[in-house]
Order: C-alpha cells, then sequence, then structure tokens
C-alpha cells in the first residue's frame, strides 16, 4: 500500500507510462505538500484519442482518499 502522497502521484504516473494503450505522457501539472497533492495528466492513447486524467489525494490518519476525474 502506497503510505504518501508523493508516493501515490507517483504510482499514478508510472501506471499511464506503463499502459501499453497509452502512446505518450506529459505530465501537465503535479503538486505535492504533506497532507494532500493532485497531478494532471495528457495522454495520447495508441488509438490516437486524448485522454485528460487529473487526480487529487488527501492523506488522512488511516488511508489516502483520491478524488479523479478523466475527460476523453
Amino acid at each position: 500500500m502506497t503510505t504518501t502522497v508523493s508516493a501515490y502521484l507517483d504510482d499514478v504516473e508510472q501506471a499511464f507510462l506503463l499502459s501499453p494503450v497509452v502512446r505518450s505522457l506529459q505530465v501537465r501539472e503535479r503538486e505535492e505538500r504533506l497532507q494532500e497533492g493532485f497531478i494532471r495528466l495528457r495522454a495520447v492513447l495508441s488509438n490516437g484519442d486524448l485522454l485528460e486524467a487529473f487526480e487529487f489525494v488527501v492523506a488522512t490518519p488511516d488511508a489516502l482518499q483520491t478524488l479523479t476525474h478523466c475527460r476523453p
């Protein structure tokens, strides 16, 4: 389990980079704080489609909570 905001955002980026359906990836914005952070990505998919994703994560005493927004 990912325990820090920074590590979680690294995992999100890595998942996109390793995906076989992602042709290219651009990190448009990334901000990290001790208790929260976000990443905004733009990916060109293997079929030529564009995927924009934004994920916001907040650290609570027990876990990390996320808010995800994808716009095809």
